[in-house]
């Protein structure tokens, strides 16, 4: 997003003690959108004040917030609810910037090999150990014990 002097006027007044005027600076930013995530970015990484950057880390996290709320309720708007996208929206609440299109195309590429190898010809356990091959062997997942408190293996 282009710097304009708004912008420039509201980052300014980040520093501000008085809660009511960051209230209205950060409602301000905020209406911006997504597109003024790179602008705070960068101001986080600029400015040496450490107010000022914990200010601008709950911008930052608030707009993704109202992103994934938005996603959250197009997808549920949307009269089929596919389990995998609900997923991977979850997954946004770990990762913001996480992009769905390249996992999409990573389970189209594991499910059109798998379907490459099955034929109707097979019993259910042929199928199955096709499955499992291709999944274990192949592509090389394995199994985890499962550690509740850690995040990062839901996602």
């Amino acid at each position: 997003m282009e710097t304009t002097n708004e912008i420039t006027a509201l980052f300014n007044l980040l520093d501000d003690p008085d809660e009511e005027v960051f209230g209205l600076v950060s409602g301000k930013i905020i209406n911006y959108g997504k597109s003024i995530i790179p602008n705070l970015e960068h101001l986080w990484e600029t400015v040496p004040d450490e107010t000022i950057q914990t200010r601008v880390e709950i911008l930052i996290h608030r707009l993704y917030y109202n992103d994934l709320k938005e996603d959250f309720s197009k997808w549920a708007a949307a009269g089929q609810q596919d389990l995998a996208m609900g997923a991977m929206l979850s997954c946004k609440f770990q990762y913001p910037e996480m992009s769905t299109t390249p996992v999409l195309q990573e389970i189209e590429k594991i499910r059109r090999n798998i379907w490459l190898e099955l034929n109707n010809y097979l019993t259910p356990l042929e199928q199955i150990k096709i499955v499992t091959s291709i999944l274990f062997s192949y592509y090389g997942l394995k199994g985890k014990e499962t550690s509740y408190t850690t995040a990062n293996e839901f996602c």
